[in-house]
């Protein structure tokens, strides 16, 4: 997957690049690409968090432009690490739209229609965990890569409440 970057400007860090250790942009800052694969996508530039790997889903603070390695009872937009940017003093792209591959804890199926945050920090899982539902993300397909469990999700800004009761 090679993601070009389509918003208008010069002297984009790419966005599978291997993350820098010099800010090259604003925290927070928002982008478009398209892949020839997986088609058009959306990003934002987040300064990393310790073993963080590509793959990983992040939980994030829009204003402050830093992340977390989403787990149980986050309460935060979500985002997936598209290089390992495993420190504070590193700094990339996390997807928030389109179809990203992402980690989940085991062979999630692709019926079950939800996915929910886990105790292992950087995974998903379609367990049901009270509190702990992502919104807007989706698994796409059917398989998974057998032992990284890396796979193809649909992402509409996702994001998790840790709220334990719905009212309708």
């Amino acid at each position: 997957m090679t993601w070009r970057i389509t918003t208008p400007g010069a002297g984009w860090q790419p966005i599978n690049s291997t993350p820098e250790t010099t800010q090259r942009h604003a925290l927070g800052t928002r982008v478009d690409a398209v892949d020839e694969t997986y088609g058009a996508g959306k990003f934002i530039y987040l300064k990393g968090v310790g073993s963080t790997a590509a793959s990983d889903w992040v939980g994030y603070a829009p204003a402050l432009g830093t992340s977390v390695r989403a787990t149980a009872n986050g309460t935060y937009p979500l985002a997936v690490a598209m290089a390992a940017c495993d420190t504070t003093t590193k700094f990339g792209w996390y997807q928030t739209h389109g179809i990203a591959q992402a980690r989940g804890l085991t062979s999630i199926t692709h019926s079950s229609g939800f996915l929910a945050l886990t105790g292992t920090a950087g995974s998903v899982d379609d367990a049901s965990v009270i509190g702990d539902h992502i919104f807007n993300a989706r698994k796409t397909t059917t398989v998974h890569v057998v032992g990284t469990f890396v796979d193809s999700y649909w992402l509409e800004g996702p994001f998790t409440t840790n709220v334990v009761t719905v009212r309708n």
